[in-house]
């Protein structure tokens, strides 16, 4: 936990910092006499809670709330002081605490057992962009295995999220013609193994994906990127983590467009968007350039879609490229969790005209049992039909767990495209949601009209 201690009285701030550092002796303690320098302070580094003393000389600690919460709107403001008379601006700035004086470290642990926000991994990137590129983890340098590495992490930095191809990058590391495709795997593999060092850990909730979001747009990578192929998989997850499967197509069904779980999902994605989340192209995305250009091209880090996506971008990506899978995250007020899935399987079909379809049979059973299974297995970086075969190919690791953690199938999309009609009209809104074209309310609308309501 990172945490700012301000007050202009020496003895005050020296009290207030021991009393914080009894309360929670794990938190990183950054103290400031004067409120400019802990404000230059919050400029470069982020902070989970800021104790305030309010009656300070220049800048008040209720005007330099203010103004922390430019930089980081989820900050917790605790405030200090020895009057009770500016509760109403606590109030008001929607902070999480206030203390009265003397400050004691008892008073201070229940403010922090009792925070309005979360306390995030506290392990963060951040980049130097002026002068000299530099790229700190926890405040401290990062060093990379090659020179080049970093060339390359500035250029997608300058880049600000916009599409750029291997073969772009290519030209401005390189400036030749020469192959390099060796190397640049090499180069990317090194910063891929660098930002996993920032921390991002498997997001399970609505908040968590945020936060994760967050860390990679900082590192300078787009968090997600879709296209129309998917879309529907998106809204549909979301939705179905709210009412569930049944819920999700009496909405699509019935026209029930506004349903409190749709302007929920609205509302949660028009954030998304509004914080640059979403890829600037995932509007006008078709696929398959959401998987091939932008996630297998290493631009962007998530995209929604199956187990099948490693096999079918491997010529791309490589061998080296590192996948990662995890559930859709549960989100607020939703009554389904991590444990509902959309899973099926490629399966074979006897012709029943056939006059072998008992050599037919003997021949499936061969090819979905031991050996032959799993070099099939092998061969198309699939998932093993006999459940005695263990051993799932190395680019299958991640989606192991998440198969083995479901335990209630889906439909496809969550039900979401069973009313053929409003199909195209969910794509076509939802993907101008997610690029920013259109609000919650205007998405609600919209799909009320095409449903004719």
């Amino acid at each position: 936990m990172i945490v700012i201690a301000v007050d202009d009285e020496r003895f005050a701030l020296e009290n207030l910092a021991e009393s914080i550092e009894k309360a929670s002796p794990d938190a990183r303690i950054h103290r400031f006499r004067y409120p400019e320098d802990a404000l230059e302070f919050a400029k470069e580094n982020y902070v989970d809670v800021a104790f305030l003393d309010v009656e300070m000389i220049g800048m008040n600690g209720v005007e330099l709330a203010e103004r922390l919460k430019l930089y980081h709107p989820d900050i917790n403001i605790i405030f200090s002081t020895g009057y009770g008379h500016y509760r109403d601006a606590a109030f008001d700035l929607h902070a999480s605490g206030y203390l009265t004086k003397p400050i004691t470290p008892e008073k201070v642990k229940k403010e922090l057992d009792n925070l309005r926000r979360p306390i995030r991994n506290p392990k963060r990137v951040r980049i130097r962009a002026f002068g000299n590129f530099e790229v700190y983890l926890d405040g401290n340098p990062i060093s990379f295995k090659y020179s080049k590495t970093k060339e390359m992490l500035a250029y997608l930095v300058d880049r600000k999220g916009a599409l750029c191809t291997n073969g772009e990058i290519m030209a401005v590391l390189f400036e030749d013609d020469n192959g390099h495709e060796a190397y640049f795997r090499s180069l990317r593999k090194d910063l891929t193994d660098i930002l996993e060092a920032a921390g991002c850990e498997v997001p399970t909730t609505w908040a968590e994906l945020k936060d994760v979001c967050a860390k990679i747009k900082a590192a300078g990578y787009t968090p997600i990127t879709c296209d129309d192929a998917y879309i529907t998989c998106m809204i549909g997850y979301h939705l179905g983590r709210l009412v569930g499967e049944d819920g999700v197509r009496d909405i699509v069904m019935n026209g029930k467009w506004d349903d409190p779980a749709v302007v929920q999902f609205a509302k949660e994605y028009e954030e998304l968007a509004s914080l640059g989340y979403f890829s600037t192209n995932i509007e006008s995305n078709v696929w398959p350039n959401g998987q091939n250009v932008e996630l297998a091209g290493g631009q962007a880090a998530m995209y929604l879609n199956g187990s099948w996506l490693p096999n079918e971008v491997k010529g791309i990506t490589g061998e080296d490229f590192k996948w990662g899978c995890f559930s859709y995250p549960t989100v607020t007020g939703g009554t389904v969790g991590l444990e509902a899935a959309n899973y099926g399987a490629q399966v074979y079909a006897i012709n029943n005209k056939t006059e072998v379809a008992d050599e037919a049979f003997q021949l499936i059973k061969y090819l979905t049992k031991g050996e032959a299974d799993q070099n099939l297995s092998t061969l198309s970086v699939g998932i093993p039909a006999d459940t005695t075969n263990t051993e799932w190919p190395a680019l299958m690791a991640g989606v192991k767990p998440v198969m083995e953690a479901t335990t209630l199938r889906w439909s496809w999309a969550v039900g979401v495209e069973s009313n053929n009609d409003i199909t195209p009209a969910i794509k076509e809104n939802v993907l101008k949601l997610c690029g920013g074209s259109i609000s919650a309310d205007e998405f609600v609308a919209n799909m009320m009209a095409a449903a004719g309501k």
